[in-house]
């Protein structure tokens, strides 16, 4: 995330028209999530992504690098 924001001088009117979400899992399971800005496609809502540990499904909060509300709101 950093290098995109580097990469648009982190200019947040720029950054804002788009989202960007990027996941990761490795061999033994352990996974985890990272987003542009705090909220998901809904501006009230915390970006999120679906997990399911075999058991049980269930939704993880992305972590933002951007603590503010953006992409294309």
């Amino acid at each position: 995330m950093g290098r995109v924001a580097r990469n648009y001088k982190n200019d947040k009117k720029k950054l804002g028209t788009f989202h960007l979400y990027f996941y990761a899992i490795n061999k033994d399971g352990a996974h985890g999530a990272a987003s542009l800005w705090r909220n998901g496609y809904e501006a009230n809502k915390q970006a999120a992504y679906a997990v399911h540990d075999g058991t049980e499904s269930r939704l993880a909060p992305c972590t933002p690098y951007f603590d503010a509300i953006g992409g294309d709101q």
